[in-house]
């Protein structure tokens, strides 16, 4: 594996990471899960059907700032070409910035696990492609749909002219990548209230080494 690959593997486990960090917090202090809302649409489901509108509404806050979100992605990432781009780095860095100002300022409940949606739809919306495989790195369901259809290809064996041993690594890469959004869910019960200037940190430590990398690739 070339230095490329690793580079981007490692850049995808971090990001899978932060956002396992990220959704334990807003379990643990905010009751919502803020990677991914199938919950979060069945919850406000639930609370229109007893007419509860307001919980409601501010539950369905946080998939719709994801969306906006996923929304910004699609406007920055619109070509679908993977590169050395500098938008990568400025996105992690803006990210550790956001999060330092709800930290910094205080912010209630309600606008920080809204910001945190922002941000991990933009992080899940990041065309980030790596061995023919459009990476997501916020929410699980399809990886692990993903793992058991390539492990039981694997087992069962693939048709003439493919590769078997292609289809163990995918679902190996699944496998790897739901580990660390759950190690980053373990990270969040020990780190508590801290978790967020954490993650803030992480961003930028990504985002400061993103562009020294850069610069370095430039050179060269």
């Amino acid at each position: 594996m070339n230095i490329k690959n690793i580079r981007v593997l490692i850049l995808i486990a971090i990001l899978t990471f932060i956002s396992g960090l990220l959704n334990g917090t807003g379990v643990l202090l905010y009751a919502s899960t803020v990677s991914h809302h199938t919950g979060n649409l069945t919850r406000a489901a639930l609370a229109i059907a007893h007419f509860d509108f307001l919980t409601a509404l501010h539950i369905l806050l946080l998939p719709a700032s994801f969306l906006t979100g996923a929304f910004i992605s699609g406007l920055l990432f619109y070509e679908k070409n993977f590169t050395f781009s500098k938008r990568y780095g400025i996105l992690l860095m803006g990210f550790s910035f956001v999060l330092a100002c709800l930290v910094f300022f205080k912010a209630g409940n309600l606008l920080t696990s809204g910001f945190i949606c922002l941000i991990l739809g933009i992080q899940n919306g990041m065309f980030i492609f790596f061995k023919g495989i459009l990476i997501r790195t916020t929410h699980f369901t399809g990886y692990l749909t993903e793992a058991g259809v390539c492990l039981g290809s694997f087992i069962r064996g693939v048709p003439a002219g493919g590769s078997n041993r292609r289809e163990l690594k995918r679902s190996l890469f699944y496998l790897i990548s739901i580990c660390c959004f759950i190690l980053g869910s373990v990270f969040s019960v020990f780190l508590k209230t801290e978790a967020i200037p954490f993650a803030a940190l992480i961003y930028f430590i990504c985002g400061l080494c993103y562009f020294i990398l850069r610069k370095l690739r430039q050179r060269n």
